[in-house]
């Protein structure tokens, strides 16, 4: 038999073998059942196999991409556009040459390529372009770097921030109190609607009471409508405006001076009257006189003069507007107003100047869209949409400038929290769950014209899922900030808004304020801390009521909790109202029956 031959029929002979097994397979996968098991038992510790292998793999690839991260977050990047250009060209060209080198390689390949990335303007585009240009291998590392040093970043969020010298740090209640955590979550497990405290403010060393514990400024806040309205604080930082001075030294109430300038204008519309009826009447006298005006047709001259008058007359409407803005202007010389609206006030320059950078431009009433926003706040009587249209005015503007100050090196990033942005410290957040209704579909898209005017690829960002979740973040957070001893209410401070608010402190409210520490302090019927503002302005000053120990909570009351004294249920009515929150504190485990 010829060698071709034999292997033809060897060939055809394994064919038809293997066509005989295939045929047995599926004669025994359909007909018989332990068969048909024991393939799907095989399938599943395939599988199995499979995914413990690619775990396996992923935690080896995460355990050198955790250490690579390491060895490059130490290093300086470039601070300039051009010496950015440079580096990322330099590292580009380094990482592929050392790709081309194989695998010993890699690596370093990968350092080079994640070096570049976090240089470059934008890096979305730049993954996208390494998902195809590089080797696989060195392209998971890279992803395996961004995903790990996100992950250490979040890690050691509690131990840099809140910065030592404010003498508390927040950590994990359920850590501290376990089974306390547990019966809570019991209790209020039917209420979906809540997100139950996690976390909470632990004093770091022995505090006496009246001690403050710690000073901070606000993130962002707004002054109750009645008390804007007055013009009798800063719109920024919500410090007391003087009144006026005579030369005496004597106090004159504003009211005073608008008064007197008020007269002074009518005055002068009464000479412009005067001045027009004598007019009428010479032209009257003329026509008497010359007897060619027929039916006491005004003279030429007459007629000439009326011209001129109209022609004021049109030149005063056309300043009508902005007249009737200066008529609500503050005469005080202790005022700084805005020049565009005449309706924000500033105590000081600084102020001015930092509210316009952050956030004025956007809600100027001068602005159509900005005055529409204000006008269905208004209507709602909610103050969210504009605390919400400051906030993202606010941190864009801190990360400008934070920016700013990080290419002039001009230590913009001395504290050790500037590397996590206002957001990063917002998701940490607790926070209502709130349904969205009518009124939050309008402030919505209010808010998404003034922010696609102004900021461009913003208005994408804000979402009705990130409005709503972040009105909630509001709701449980900001706090009542408070007038100087003594000083009454503009209004009715509980009917002029909708929002919900923390207000346990003591005095007539001005305005909100939200904080990115005190924040986290939880409520207690009896508290051992509360919030003062000695200077008259937003920056709180976190007072101890009673002796702290170290390690202990620090907590503050979301609600007037005495003076009289209330009783359980209406506090805790309040509580649920507000706040959906079921207070666990001592006081409430002895009242409640």
């Amino acid at each position: 038999m010829k060698t071709s031959t034999f292997v033809l029929l060897t060939a055809a002979g394994l064919a038809t073998a293997g066509v005989g097994y295939l045929a047995y397979f599926d004669y025994k996968r359909r007909n018989d059942p332990k068969f048909r098991k024991k393939l799907r038992r095989d399938k599943r510790r395939a599988a199995k196999a499979a995914e413990s292998e690619s775990k396996r793999a992923n935690a080896e690839t995460n355990q050198i991409a955790t250490r690579l991260v390491k060895k490059v977050s130490g290093e300086t990047m470039p601070a300039t556009p051009e010496e950015k250009e440079k580096f990322f060209m330099g590292q580009v060209s380094k990482g592929e040459a050392l790709a081309a080198g194989g695998p010993g390689n890699y690596e370093e390949a990968a350092c080079c390529f994640y070096r570049a990335l976090k240089v470059y303007p934008n890096p979305i585009e730049l993954v996208m372009i390494y998902q195809k240009t590089i080797p696989d291998v060195i392209f998971s590392l890279v992803m395996a770097m961004m995903a790990q040093e996100v992950k250490l970043k979040q890690e050691r969020y509690y131990d840099v921030f809140p910065p030592k010298e404010m003498n508390v740090q927040i950590k994990d209640k359920r850590v501290e109190d376990e089974k306390k955590q547990d019966e809570s979550a019991s209790d209020n497990k039917h209420r979906s609607d809540v997100l139950l405290p996690k976390l909470g403010l632990f004093a770091t060393k022995d505090i006496e009471a009246g001690e403050v514990i710690y000073e901070e400024d606000a993130v962002v806040s707004t002054l109750l409508p009645e008390e804007e309205a007055s013009k009798s604080y800063c719109h920024h930082c919500q410090k007391p405006i003087p009144v006026l001075q005579t030369a005496s030294g004597d106090v004159q109430a504003l009211e005073i001076a608008k008064s007197e300038e008020t007269s002074k204008t009518e005055g002068a519309k009464e000479h412009a009257e005067t001045n027009e009826s004598n007019g009428d009447e010479e032209w009257t006298s003329a026509s008497a006189i010359d007897p060619e005006n027929e039916e006491g047709a005004k003279p030429e001259s007459a007629v000439k003069d009326v011209s001129e008058e109209k022609k004021v007359e049109v030149e005063t409407a056309e300043e009508k507007e902005e007249k009737e803005k200066k008529e609500d202007t503050v005469t005080n010389p202790n005022a700084f107003e805005c020049t565009s609206c005449y309706k924000a006030v500033y105590c000081s320059e600084s102020c001015r100047t930092e509210a316009y950078d952050a956030y004025h431009q956007l809600l100027c009433a001068k602005s159509p869209q900005a005055a529409s926003l204000a006008d269905s706040s208004k209507e709602s009587h909610e103050l969210a949409p504009i605390l919400i249209a400051k906030f993202f005015g606010t941190i864009i503007d801190k990360e400008k400038k934070k920016e700013l100050a990080r290419v002039m090196k001009t230590g913009g990033e001395a504290k050790d929290d500037s590397e996590y942005t206002t957001w990063e410290h917002l998701e940490r957040f607790k926070y209502l769950e709130i349904i969205p209704g009518k009124s939050d579909a309008v402030a919505l898209n209010k808010l998404d014209s003034i922010l696609a005017a102004k900021i461009p690829g913003l208005s994408e960002f804000v979402n009705e899922d990130r409005y709503v979740t972040l009105k909630g973040k509001l709701a449980y957070n900001t706090y009542a900030t408070f007038k100087e001893e003594g000083a009454k209410s503009a209004g009715d401070a509980d009917k002029a808004v909708k929002d919900t608010y923390r207000n346990g402190g003591e005095g007539e409210p001005k305005g909100l304020a939200l904080y990115l520490v005190t924040a986290h302090a939880n409520h207690s019927c009896e508290p051992n801390a509360k919030p003062t503002f000695p200077a008259d302005t937003t920056k709180l000053a976190l007072v101890a009521t009673k002796l702290v120990k170290k390690g202990e909570e620090l907590t503050v009351s979301y609600i007037p909790v005495g003076h009289p004294e209330r009783p359980y249920e209406s506090r805790n009515k309040e509580l649920m109202d507000k706040f959906r929150l079921k207070c666990g504190c001592s006081k409430c485990e002895a009242e409640k029956v």
